[in-house]
């Protein structure tokens, strides 16, 4: 009943206190049913028909300006506000950290500028520091080795950590990393001086054809005359980025000419270093051109040997009399 009362309102004839409204225009075919007045569905309040009368403002409990208020003249901190939406943010922020204080999850770690003995050690223990520099490295983490050569080295970091009151956890960390680094690092200059090598010998050999091997043992030869504490050095010697001295083909040459300058001998006869090893072998050879010149003669690498000692002995007496009369 109550629903029909609100339709006869709604659609009654005329207005209160006014005049009747204009009749529908009704399209044909479209005509109500015989007895029953047209309806038209109410529209339904949203968000989007912008509402009519705007609700007052709610109260702000914060001005906009809060963080210039909390800040003053300090821009660090005002910089620092900018990390929390609201006061609120900030007063939940601080109490957590009061909790974490009052908890003992965070602790006040700074060393007193001049603490006690007693001081030192307590904080010390409680910040992970070990009480002697060598300590660092007890326990060091699996694959790390400390060679003879790495010690004095390692001892100077460890005491200059412990004089600045490290973590041994973070000391540990730094002494793995260099010796990984160390190894890396040798591995590079044994695989570039390997590429070398291969590259220098690919090159001599192309250029000496069969005096390879000789020009090698001039080489070695004029090494082996250096005192002992100097052979070594000298053979294993390598320049500022680890590359050996004699996987540089230049280098290789230049010896060869000085074994041939310094020790003709040695052109001929690899490891002789005076001429009787030449006369000895020059006096085999014309024994066999006394006792079995056809043999001889038909032997043609017998007789190229024969010249080259010959040429040998020549140039070994030259030098000697330069030397003389140098002297």
């Amino acid at each position: 009943m109550l629903f029909r009362n609100i339709l006869i309102k709604y659609y009654s004839p005329e207005d209160v206190g006014g005049a009747p409204p204009a009749a529908a225009e009704q399209q044909p075919g479209n005509e109500p049913p015989s007895g029953q007045q047209p309806t038209t569905p109410p529209v339904q309040p949203s968000t989007l028909d912008g509402g009519g009368e705007q609700p007052p403002a709610s109260p702000q409990k914060f001005p906009d300006n809060w963080r210039d208020e909390f800040a003053g003249d300090d821009a660090k901190y005002r910089k620092q506000l900018e990390r929390y939406a609201s006061p609120a943010a900030l007063a939940k922020a601080y109490r957590e950290l009061q909790s974490k204080v009052s908890s003992g999850e965070l602790k006040n770690n700074k060393l007193p500028d001049k603490p006690t003995d007693e001081e030192l050690s307590t904080w010390r223990k409680e910040n992970g520091v070990p009480e002697k520099a060598d300590d660092y490295i007890n326990d060091l983490p699996s694959g790390v080795v400390l060679g003879e050569d790495d010690k004095p080295r390692v001892k100077s970091f460890l005491d200059a950590m412990h004089a600045e009151n490290a973590p041994k956890g973070l000391v540990q960390k730094a002494i793995e990393w260099n010796q990984k680094q160390i190894e890396e690092d040798a591995q590079q200059r044994y695989e570039a001086n390997a590429n070398l090598r291969e590259q220098t010998e690919e090159s001599l050999r192309a250029e000496w054809g069969g005096e390879y091997k000789r020009n090698i043992n001039l080489v070695n030869g004029l090494i082996a005359t250096l005192p002992d504490e100097a052979r070594d050095a000298f053979a294993n010697a390598t320049t500022a980025d680890g590359t050996a001295i004699f996987n540089n083909p230049d280098v290789v040459r230049w010896m060869v000419d000085m074994a041939r300058k310094v020790n003709p001998v040695g052109t001929v006869v690899p490891g002789a270093t005076n001429i009787s090893a030449v006369d000895t072998e020059i006096e085999s050879i014309e024994k066999v051109m006394r006792e079995n010149r056809s043999a001889y003669n038909k032997d043609t690498k017998m007789q190229e040997r024969y010249l080259q000692l010959l040429e040998a002995k020549e140039r070994l007496q030259l030098l000697e009399e330069k030397e003389r009369f140098s002297a």
